[in-house]
């Protein structure tokens, strides 16, 4: 939604889609907050247990854990924001010159699409920050498997020694880089600084670079666990368990890359179809409606991506259900099945080498 100050050129696009709505004028309003309040609960519960998992049941270096956990967690920052900007979109607080008019609309160039404001509107303020935040939100979610991807670049980098060597100032480096980009980004793509053509070859930017990404840290990897497969068939010295450990974590670290890409690129078609309904007006009349289904599908991304992930590994699959209420009680107990133990058939000589190693490594 594009807003203009009167007598200005400034103007502001919010990441929203309707404005001064009067659905809250129906019953249907009740049903639908209800609704959306009640996937907010599930969803903030959701997000808990999945980064209490993600940093407790170790599937993946400490590393990824922790940058997987602060990208999910973030989802409260864009309920936070959302719950401020609820009221002007279903018109409990009317926004704009004109009360009586709902809007509806993406983004524009045409002014006499724009919604004419004020320049000192009462409420311009903490729409502004809500939008913001909301912004920063959505822009963290694109930049997160980015971040993703250059820590398992780095994971291949530092190969020899990345599995029992913390190295805890990447996440951290990687949190802050992503903040240094997404906080004044957000603020420009806000006060309508960047035009929608860039904004969106930087969104198919971000996607190419993390396809491409990815599939270049797979085949790297798949590639150095071949050629040290044949160091261990010839019994070279040169032969190393840890970097065989780290080069299975991170195929198995490609594997998850690709079922979640799977998931968000699937989802992401969702939403831009969603917003072809209501650009095209297919169902003219029930925006409202679709405005509300679209709201829930942006932020509805991280329930998604965490059951996604949680069902990728049995272990934090059986973590999650064996503390869901209700139904974790009726589960009987089991041994965890951490997917970055050495298969059964290892063998002891082979293991005994590897701690040995590790040793070695730490003196």
């Amino acid at each position: 939604m594009i807003i203009k100050f009167q007598n200005s050129s400034d103007t502001l696009w919010l990441p929203i889609y309707s404005l001064n709505d009067e659905v809250h004028q129906s019953s249907l309003f009740f049903l639908l907050a209800f609704l959306q309040a009640a996937l907010f609960i599930f969803t903030g519960y959701v997000v808990v247990r999945s980064c209490y998992i993600f940093l407790t049941v170790k599937i993946f270096h400490e590393n990824k854990s922790i940058l997987m956990a602060w990208f999910f967690i973030q989802w409260f920052e864009g309920v936070i924001a959302k719950i401020i900007i609820f009221p002007f979109q279903t018109g409990i607080i009317v926004f704009g010159n004109d009360p009586n008019i709902t809007h509806y609309g993406w983004w524009t160039e045409e002014e006499n699409e724009m919604v004419l404001v004020q320049n000192q509107h009462p409420y311009i303020l903490p729409l502004f920050l809500s939008s913001w935040i909301l912004w920063h939100y959505v822009y963290s979610m694109i930049f997160a498997l980015v971040t993703l991807v250059l820590e398992r670049l780095c994971a291949t980098y530092y190969i020899e020694d990345y599995e029992h060597v913390r190295r805890r100032h990447i996440p951290y480096l990687l949190i802050a880089f992503t903040n240094i980009i997404t906080i004044p980004y957000s603020f420009f793509i806000l006060n309508n600084f960047i035009p929608f053509s860039i904004a969106f070859a930087q969104c198919v930017a971000n996607g190419a670079f993390i396809f491409f990404g990815y599939i270049t840290f797979g085949f790297i990897n798949i590639y150095s666990k071949k050629k040290l497969d044949n160091r261990k068939a010839r019994g070279c010295d040169s032969y190393s368990l840890a970097k065989k450990f780290q080069i299975e974590e991170n195929i198995r670290s490609f594997k998850l890359a690709i079922k979640m890409v799977i998931a968000a690129v699937t989802y992401l078609m969702l939403a831009l179809f969603i917003v072809l309904l209501l650009v095209y007006k297919v169902f003219d009349g029930y925006e409202s409606i679709l405005v509300h289904i679209f709201d829930n599908v942006i932020l509805g991304a991280a329930l998604i991506l965490c059951l996604t992930l949680i069902a990728c590994s049995p272990s934090w699959t059986e973590s999650f259900l064996s503390q869901l209420p209700i139904i974790g009680s009726y589960r009987s107990p089991r041994v965890a099945h951490f997917n970055f133990l050495p298969d059964a058939n290892s063998s002891t000589t082979e293991s005994d080498v590897y701690f040995k190693q590790l040793k070695t490594a730490w003196l």
